[in-house]
């Protein structure tokens, strides 16, 4: 693999999917005459088959054995080529994916697959998709080319990239893929002005000139017409593999990559649909409280800006401004470092802010007394309306047996709230004519759906307001419902005087025959015959 030609294209590389690292520029370049097989122990030969092409040496020089086992066990070669072809195919393809609609978000489904297959034919090319395997003793080892030069799937070059490979970067089978993609990208975007490529849309031309332009350099990226040239046997090999596409024959199409590329490259997990803290923890109220972490469906206010990202630490999709009030949907905790992340959704978009650590929590992000605008969890005191077509079930808190129903469209006022499960499950505690219990609510994973169960509704929505019929002047309020009670000093007017006011007034409750109102100009409360009325809408 030939130096990388232009020091802004590595910068966004290391900057945009490794932000947090520290790179020395005086070392990116430069040609170092590093010895053959270098830093190489327990080498073991191969075969020209997929996955353990010729040569391999042992990872632990450069990368700990054990996190490799841990984040990659199933991109280990083990014997079985069907099942590592079934693993590493979808990685290769993943990670081509993610990396072109990164650098390209405008890119066709016909370009990314023009794309993924001509990164598949590389890989194929350099390394006959060969990275990790076990070898003597159980060993993981990792694969070696051109004199011990190249190192793993694609082969970067030790004498080119020293600091890639010395950091053992170069040996992390996605870094490997993805620092790679940078060089060959170029040629990609590149190749559609050159002479030897017909259009934008030959991704077959672009695939082979951006192929000649990473083996040879970047004035080579036409080398692929050029039969006479000294390397054209690299060029017909890449073709060959591109055409034949062997690596098919091992995967239906399918398959899904078991390493998070999104992920693995924003927070250094394999996974991140793996929980960070059993879901019993992540809910507990003592847990919380020991480390000053907002729950689910807190309110809270943002002391400064902060960068919203797609995952913690991840690609950033926003900025959410000082002094907004936001609604915390889910949490992220790291244990080793008590950094805590919240999900949000801010400005149409949802992703995660940085709320700080044990020690520096209270000055990013604070509880709040008010809520935001527009929010999905309801608070304690806050009304719901049912929006599940077929209403929900009323359960016992405690055994969950079905105690009663809401239908759709009915409206509750909300005791309390309960979150469970990592999907964050939403329930709420209410009481329906007498009777206590809990509501489905929606959930926030794998998407939210809590418009779908029951929606937050504005106090106003819900109220019930009146006046007297067109026909009554004035009415006494009464001080109870039932006929015998007594009559209030107090008047409700429709037109008594010239300085009387409209007789408008909240309806409270509701019986048979009689209704408790609220005058909406004096405050008074008392009862009014239902007949002596008329509902109306507040102006």
């Amino acid at each position: 693999m030939r130096v990388l030609q232009h020091l802004g294209q590595v910068l966004f590389l290391l900057i945009f999917f490794f932000g947090s690292a520290v790179f020395d520029s005086t070392t990116l370049y430069g040609y170092y005459d590093t010895p053959n097989d270098w830093n190489c122990v327990g080498k073991v030969s191969g075969q020209w088959k997929f996955g353990v092409a010729p040569f391999a040496c042992d990872v632990a020089p450069l990368l700990e054995e054990k996190t490799v086992d841990a984040d990659f066990s199933s991109l280990v070669y083990d014997k079985d080529r069907a099942i590592y072809m079934e693993q590493i195919v979808p990685l290769i393809k993943e990670a081509a994916t993610y990396y072109l609609l990164k650098r390209k978000a405008s890119a066709t489904s016909e370009e990314i697959d023009g794309f993924v297959r001509a990164v598949l034919a590389m890989a194929h090319q350099e390394s006959y998709i060969s990275h990790y395997r076990r070898g003597g003793e159980r060993k993981i080892k990792v694969m070696r080319g051109d004199f011990g030069h190249g190192h793993g799937l694609m082969q970067v070059d030790d004498r080119w990239h020293f600091v890639e490979v010395q950091s053992g970067r170069a040996w992390d089978i996605v870094y490997n893929i993805i620092y790679s993609l940078e060089e060959y990208y170029d040629g990609w975007e590149r190749a559609q002005e050159e002479t030897c490529v017909e259009s934008e849309t030959d991704y077959v031309g672009r695939a082979r000139a951006a192929y000649s332009a990473y083996n040879g350099g970047p004035s080579k990226i036409c080398r692929f017409t050029k039969a006479n040239d000294s390397w054209a046997r690299n060029d017909t090999g890449y073709f060959d593999k591109f055409s034949n596409q062997e690596w098919d024959e091992f995967v239906t199409g399918n398959e899904i990559s078991q390493v998070d590329i999104k992920c693995y490259l924003n927070s250094g997990k394999a996974r991140c649909d793996q929980p960070l803290n059993p879901s019993h923890i992540k809910h507990s109220l003592e847990f919380l409280e020991t480390h000053s972490i907002f729950g689910v469906g807190s309110k809270v206010r943002l002391l400064k800006s902060i960068n919203l990202r797609d995952i913690p630490g991840g690609a950033l999709v926003g900025n959410a401004l000082n002094g907004q009030l936001v609604e915390v949907l889910d949490y992220r905790y790291f244990d080793e470092t008590s950094k805590r992340y919240y999900m949000i959704q801010y400005d149409g978009k949802t992703g995660y802010i940085y709320g700080g650590d044990d020690n520096s929590f209270n000055t990013w992000i604070e509880l709040s007394e008010k809520s935001p605008q527009n929010y999905f969890i309801a608070n304690s005191g806050d009304y719901i309306k049912i929006r599940n077509g077929n209403g929900v079930n009323l359960r016992d808190v405690n055994d969950k047996r079905v105690l009663d129903a809401l239908e759709f469209g009915e409206t509750v006022l909300v005791d309390s709230v309960i979150c469970e499960k990592e999907s964050n499950n939403i329930y709420y505690v209410v009481n329906l004519n007498g009777v206590v219990g809990r509501v489905y609510g929606g959930q926030v994973f794998p998407e939210i759906t809590m418009d779908s169960w029951a929606r937050v509704v504005s106090v106003e929505s819900i109220r019930k307001y009146g006046k007297l019929r067109d026909r009554i002047l004035w009415r006494v309020l009464k001080k109870c419902p039932e006929s015998g009670c007594q009559y209030l000093n107090q008047i409700i007017f429709k037109k008594a005087s010239s300085n009387a006011t409209e007789a408008e007034f909240e309806i409270l409750e509701e019986l048979e025959f009689m209704v408790k109102v609220k005058s909406l100009s004096t405050g008074a409360v008392g009862w009014l015959y239902k007949k002596d009325i008329v509902s109306m809408s507040l102006k």
